[in-house]
């Protein structure tokens, strides 16, 4: 951090420190909008039909627009003296990144949900680019779903393990929890394809100016040598597979228009923000998962279904990023394929033979394998209360 910024978070630090908290409110944030494990956990806490007063601080504009326009109250623009006014005068604030802890009043009281358990390295872990100056070790809990991921966050935030619990994310509850509204959401009926396929990647470039792989090139999204996309619409319509890509939102951007066809759709962050959904609600009625190294697959692990791994650039990202968890085939329990015709052959197999595996991994990474991760957060958060 510039010695200019730190001058001014230390200020703001002392003013913060100065200011009444209200103990009657809770302040959710979550980078860049209205998503993931906090977005859960405010769910949660609304049909709790909590005593205290809840709202949200939005990081990007372009979402708090869309926010505001759907009606969704309670929610102020981070870069606002309203939104400063927030969080500056809130006891109790539940976070899904390291926000503003460096302007955190020691009467506060900070809870860190993430965004995922770390696969790839993180912050101290060794993440390049980051200085472990950015570890924010100072929020009062984090929550991991594993003695395992514990020992990671641990690691990765420089933080006393005992400031980790064991709960589960929140973003996983919905996953069991028996909600369905995949099919409403895409607007087809239910059986009208043979399956449903989501291709989730991580991102590679696109956030402060990374580059931590092989980038998508024309309509090749799968970053295979080579690829004829008109050769798998064909395939998809030939085998009535419906097929929805999800890239990160920081990658967004890149993809082209001449993806979408019959038979293949894709869902933009933008599209769930206005509908008020996270990707994590959509989850359960999906047939096959496909990804790389986005942690998203644990979170599928408890759905107990077929996954597919696509590493096309797996030692450039090896390199680039790292990972907490090697090897890398012993933590992905799915079969890896590099070729579109060995991912085509994939899609329609009948044959599961990485289920024993996923079982073994879903152990080791998931303690608690309920909907009830929302219910032991809030148990922990309620003893700063």
């Amino acid at each position: 951090m510039p010695i200019y910024l730190k001058i001014v978070s230390f200020i703001l630090k002392i003013a913060n420190s100065l200011i009444p908290k209200s103990k009657n409110k809770i302040l959710f944030i979550s980078r860049p909008d209205f998503a993931d494990n906090v977005k859960h956990m405010y769910d949660y806490y609304k049909s709790q039909d909590s005593t205290k007063k809840l709202s949200w601080l939005i990081y990007d504009k372009y979402a708090y627009d869309i926010l505001i326009k759907n009606n969704v109250q309670n929610i102020y623009y981070l870069k606002s003296l309203r939104g400063v006014f927030e969080y500056v005068t809130t006891k109790y604030v539940i976070t899904s990144s390291s926000s503003l802890w460096q302007i955190k009043s020691p009467f506060q009281k900070q809870f860190g949900l993430w965004h995922g358990m770390p696969l790839k390295t993180v912050l101290c872990m060794g993440e390049k680019g980051i200085k472990p100056e950015r570890q924010a070790g100072n929020v009062n809990l984090r929550f991991a779903t594993s003695n395992l991921t514990k020992a990671l966050l641990a690691a990765s935030f420089d933080l006393n393990a005992m400031k980790i619990k064991v709960t589960g994310q929140p973003r996983t509850d919905c996953l069991l929890s028996g909600k369905k509204v995949l099919y409403d959401f895409l607007k087809i009926k239910k059986n009208e394809y043979s399956k449903i396929v989501l291709y989730m990647p991580t991102y590679r470039s696109g956030y402060k100016n990374k580059h931590e792989g092989k980038e998508i090139e024309g309509n090749n999204v799968f970053r295979f040598t080579k690829y004829a996309h008109d050769n798998f619409l064909k395939f998809l319509k030939d085998h009535n597979i419906l097929f929805i890509f999800k890239l990160h939102p920081y990658e967004e951007k890149i993809y082209q228009d001449s993806l979408i066809g019959q038979n293949i759709l894709s869902i933009k962050h933008v599209d769930l923000l206005k509908n008020n959904l996270d990707i994590h609600e959509l989850l359960n009625q999906v047939d096959i998962l496909i990804t790389d190294y986005s942690s998203i697959y644990f979170d599928f692990l408890l759905l107990d279904k077929k996954i597919i791994f696509i590493p096309s650039d797996l030692n450039i990202y090896e390199n680039n990023r790292g990972f907490n968890l090697e090897p890398y085939d012993f933590w992905t329990p799915g079969k890896k394929v590099y070729t579109q015709p060995d991912l085509e052959s994939e899609l329609i197999s009948t044959k599961d033979e990485y289920k024993h595996k996923r079982k073994e991994i879903k152990d080791i990474i998931h303690t608690n394998q309920d909907a009830n991760a929302c219910i032991r957060v809030e148990n922990e958060i309620k003893k700063y209360f």
